[in-house]
């Protein structure tokens, strides 16, 4: 069975992928992992953004996984908002802000083409794959419907007479952005799975370090034969006094030199650090 971590915190958006997906191909979200964290969306373009949150959540938690983002661009705005789709108005993202402020730019405008665009980026052990998804349509002049989210009330798909928000989750889902870009990346999956190329959980190794009776964590994997240094983690107390780096390069190196990670057997091995009167190690499987 893969897991294949979904860039998430929603969980109930995880689930709906899942029902996509073929079979020996389990769905995680972001909660399922423990990550609460702030991930960051500062690239210029929504390829950008997706790969960053993909390759934040690969590289700290050592996982195979995907992100997306999606944006609304509109022909008379240059493609605005684009990427800043749901921040367009302000930090506050708010849709109905959103949806105001494209809105009073289009008063005038007799070109409401537009469409919505969705990027997903996946990483499968060390490779990254690319998908999008787009579906054509119009901006309405005013707002429409009480189903979905975003700027789905003020958006009329192509041929289809009805804005997103008139529409029921099942028929959205049906020829949306979102759905079309999933699709093509559940086709490439189970190419993988065919092929036998799918590459499965990447080890990670964590270490407990007990540092004057505090507790620092050192995270590494081998890729590509190489040991290469996942995260580490420092007790505050231990900051700015040389000391926390200098055990985490130290005993980084320890590790490597003597393979330790070729003989682990458990989750996690506990080294105890002690530096008087110098540095050295104790460890115990």
């Amino acid at each position: 069975m893969l897991e294949l971590i979904f860039a998430t915190q929603n969980k109930h958006k995880a689930e709906e992928i899942q029902a996509l997906m073929p079979a020996g191909i389990k769905i995680l979200s972001l909660q399922d992992i423990g990550c609460n964290d702030d991930i960051p969306e500062t690239a210029p373009t929504l390829e950008g953004n997706a790969q960053q949150k993909a390759r934040y959540v690969s590289e700290k938690f050592s996982v195979n996984c995907f992100a997306d983002d999606t944006g609304l661009e509109i022909e008379a705005l240059n493609v605005e908002p684009g990427v800043y789709s749901a921040r367009y108005a302000g930090a506050q993202r708010n849709s109905n802000d959103n949806m105001d402020l494209v809105l009073s730019k289009l008063k005038d405008s007799t070109n409401r083409n537009a469409q919505f665009r969705t990027s997903i980026c996946l990483i499968i052990g060390s490779k990254e794959y690319f998908f999008e998804g787009k579906v054509q349509g119009t901006i309405r002049n005013e707002k429409s419907g009480e189903e979905g989210f975003g700027y789905d009330p003020i958006f009329e798909p192509e041929n289809a007479g009805r804005t997103f928000a008139e529409m029921s989750m099942a028929e959205k889902s049906s020829i949306s952005h979102r759905a079309r870009a999933f699709n093509k990346m559940v086709a490439k999956l189970a190419e993988l799975q065919k092929e036998n190329t799918i590459i499965h959980q990447k080890k990670l190794q964590r270490f407990e370090l007990i540092i004057n009776s505090e507790v620092a964590f050192i995270e590494y994997q081998k890729r590509d034969n190489q040991f290469i240094l996942s995260h580490s983690e420092v007790p505050v107390s231990l900051r700015g006094k040389g000391v926390g780096k200098t055990l985490v390069a130290k005993t980084f190196e320890y590790l490597i030199a003597n393979d330790i990670k070729a003989h682990a057997t458990c989750s996690y091995i506990r080294i105890v650090v002690m530096r008087n009167p110098k540095w050295h190690s104790h460890i115990t499987f």
